[in-house]
């Protein structure tokens, strides 16, 4: 599977899958243009020293502004050339979400954190897509939604999360439904428990171990790398006829 010279944007890429998946991506031979709410410098010049000058671009942007979406990806597009693909990331849980306990349950939400998490994950993905579909090759190209198993199946004490994702996942399947036409493809994962700093938000020392063990079939955490890989071969050709789909990497949920 090759990514050679195909120009990937990647949102979130500051850490966690996001960073793992530009590295990974960058080490299949893509240039890379990388957008997190906080510059990714430090990312792109790992790539740069690793691959090679002009591998790797990267930029500030909240997902959750349009207006700043949209001056991001025209960025990538000027540093790099017209997009082949794109990959969204960029996400968050809802605070203060603690495994073991009722912290987050419904009736003690607030609509700020309500809309928090929803205008990050659902229309952060809404305003990206936007935005990748007018940076795209005539050619066309493949985006990379990111869903999770709480979208499929509900997450108590972390609705707004749940909501968020579901309506990612008919997001996808509507849009693709759009631009397959043009020769592009537009897929999710829906991953279930990955090794990031996501996990930490929730898990401590003493939980994790116990938590891993029950909830999925392979008792343990996705690494990081595990994920890149899936949503690389969903860039790529190999998945030529993939669309409207949404991929599990789940460990058996």
């Amino acid at each position: 599977m090759s990514l050679e010279n195909q120009v990937i944007a990647v949102t979130g890429a500051g850490s966690g899958i996001g960073r793992a998946t530009a590295m990974y991506l960058a080490d299949i031979g893509a240039r890379v243009g990388l957008l997190d709410i906080r510059s990714p410098q430090v990312v792109a010049e790992a790539i740069n020293q690793n691959y090679g000058e002009n591998r790797a671009f990267a930029c500030a942007c909240d997902v959750r502004s349009s207006a700043d979406v949209d001056k991001a990806f025209q960025s990538i597009v000027d540093a790099l050339g017209p997009l082949n693909g794109a990959v969204n990331l960029a996400g968050v849980v809802g605070k203060g979400r603690k495994l073991g306990t009722e912290e987050g349950r419904l009736k003690d939400l607030a609509d700020e954190e309500w809309e928090r998490v929803v205008a990050t994950n659902l229309t952060g993905t809404k305003n990206c897509m936007r935005a990748e579909l007018q940076c795209l090759s005539p050619a066309g190209g493949s985006i990379v939604n990111t869903a999770s198993v709480a979208g499929q199946q509900g997450t108590p004490y972390n609705s707004a999360y749940a909501v968020s994702k579901a309506g990612v996942i008919s997001l996808t399947k509507s849009v693709a439904k759009e631009t397959g036409k043009h020769n592009v493809r537009i897929n999710a994962i829906s991953p279930g428990v990955v090794d990031t700093p996501l996990l930490d938000s929730f898990t401590d020392d003493s939980s994790r171990p116990g938590f891993m063990a029950n909830t999925n079939a392979l008792g343990r955490a996705a690494q990081p790398t595990e994920v890149a890989k899936l949503i690389a071969f969903l860039l790529s050709n190999d998945s030529s006829y993939c669309t409207g789909a949404i991929f599990n990497i789940d460990g058996g949920w």
